[in-house]
């Protein structure tokens, strides 16, 4: 599975991890994870901290990542591994946590690396009423600290579109990309879409190679000469990937978006912000991958520091 795939998925599928009487852990996305993990376990793991990861999807994250064999596994990759089942364990809500731990007595995963994590888990967690207390502001609501896109992004914003999402993804792309051109589309003859024109522009950009990505922001209504100019683009040889982000207003019913396949979209309402929607969007290209895989490790890094000092102050 490609990772804005993936990570589409650990952030909407929201379903719970239960354990059933006498039966096995059920979860509804189990085969997903276990493949998803023994393509790339670092990269499996890292987008488990990922900041709009559903609280489930994290628990499902930290059972596969307790449940695999780490056979072939050199020693920094499982260092990963420890590190993000540690963090994970500590972020999530207490009956998410131990719902995993207790599934891996379950599935009767014996492994080293398992045992060690349910006895850092227990040894960390000495004051239960203090963790429970201190647990959600500490982990689950880091802000994230991106590094610089080295590439180039095209942001195309279309004149319907509410303004306060169209200033915060252009002030957060224009934080962390080395370049970012922004093309602004006024009301153009009935026939073309502002947005589609607008791509069209945004394509020129970047070089002789043109933008990593073009990203696009537009009103709540899905414009479908868009979608029509995007699933065209790979037949006249442009690969660019395009992205679009529907912005809501405030009052707005946050449906479901279009049942268009391409280009790839979400809604974005006025109290989203960029830590979800930047990892979604870099994604899409080829320059993003290595981008977001340099996020996620931060990430880690800093939950790792912020997990040292919640088990200190339990500890004092």
């Amino acid at each position: 599975m490609d990772t804005p795939t993936l990570l589409a998925h650990l952030e909407h599928h929201g379903t719970a991890l239960t354990l059933p009487r006498g039966a096995a852990p059920h979860w509804d996305d189990a085969d997903l994870h276990r493949a998803a993990h023994a393509a790339d376990p670092d990269g499996y793991a890292l987008l488990g901290l990922a900041p709009a990861a559903a609280p489930w999807q994290r628990a499902r994250v930290l059972l596969q990542v307790l449940a695999a064999s780490q056979a072939g596994m050199d020693g920094a990759a499982r260092a990963v591994q420890a590190r993000a089942a540690r963090v994970l364990s500590l972020g999530l809500p207490p009956a998410h946590a131990l719902t995993a731990l207790l599934a891996l007595r379950r599935l009767r995963a014996n492994h080293k690396h398992t045992t060690r994590a349910v006895l850092r888990f227990v040894l960390e967690h000495p004051a239960a009423d203090a963790l429970i207390a201190a647990r959600r502001p500490a982990l689950p609501a880091v802000p994230a600290a991106f590094p610089r896109f080295t590439g180039t992004v095209a942001l195309v914003l279309d004149a319907p579109a509410p303004p306060p999402q169209a200033a915060m993804l252009r002030a957060a792309l224009e934080r962390v990309c080395d370049r970012l051109e922004v093309i602004e589309t006024g009301p153009g003859p009935q026939d073309i879409a502002d947005p589609a024109a607008g791509v069209l522009d945004a394509l020129e950009t970047g070089g002789p190679r043109g933008p990593d990505l073009v990203a696009v922001v537009c009103g709540a209504a899905f414009p479908g000469g868009l979608a029509r100019l995007a699933a065209a683009l790979p037949g006249g040889g442009i690969t660019t990937p395009v992205v679009v982000c529907r912005a809501l207003p405030a009052d707005a019913d946050p449906a479901p978006g279009p049942a268009v396949p391409y280009p790839p979209h979400r809604s974005i309402g006025e109290r989203d912000d960029a830590a979800a929607l930047l990892p979604w969007m870099l994604a899409h290209c080829a320059a993003g991958a290595p981008w977001l895989r340099t996020a996620l490790h931060a990430r880690l890094d800093d939950l790792e520091r912020r997990a040292d000092g919640l088990t200190a102050g339990l500890a004092a």
